[in-house]
């Protein structure tokens, strides 16, 4: 082999594993990398997560901003992905248009970021909530968020507890 056809081999070689790296995220193998590249996974697949609000005031801050940022991460990087929230409980208020109006904004780019949102209607009737106090784009689980919430699961959904 003369010197001319080694380099393109070499050169071949390299971009093959340069492409092989970065195409399925084995960035994260690297022995000294503290970095995880995790989104590399999702490139071919969707990802899909169902996430559940059942806190009080306190959490909904973190709950809510977290997830809009992942949506708008998602969308960055190009990645499908699929995201409900499930509010339930005392979570279910953060979807009351009247009740905290300081997460109204972060609740409209949950909407943007095409992030769904689901209430409990059993939670809804113990509460006195009427679909009319809700944001408009919320959707109702009737008679509960149980048999949803397993639906999704068998799905493919993970379903993350805060």
């Amino acid at each position: 082999m003369n010197t001319a056809k080694k380099l393109i081999y070499v050169f071949t070689v390299i971009l093959l594993i340069a492409f092989f790296i970065t195409n399925c995220g084995l960035k994260s193998v690297y022995a000294n990398s503290r970095y995880i590249y995790p989104l590399a996974f999702f490139k071919h697949r969707p990802l899909k997560l169902i996430e559940q609000l059942t806190q009080g005031p306190k959490r909904w801050h973190i709950a809510l901003t977290s997830l809009a940022k992942a949506g708008h991460i998602l969308t960055k990087n190009h990645i499908k992905y699929s995201i409900i929230i499930v509010a339930y409980g005392p979570g279910l208020k953060a979807f009351v248009m009247k009740y905290d109006k300081k997460y109204a904004e972060t609740i409209k780019t949950l909407n943007k970021e095409h992030i769904e949102i689901v209430a409990c209607g059993k939670s809804m009737k113990e509460s006195g909530i009427t679909p009319e106090m809700l944001f408009p784009f919320v959707k109702i689980a009737y008679p509960g968020i149980l048999a949803y919430i397993a639906e999704k699961e068998e799905q493919g959904y993970a379903f993350l507890k805060p």
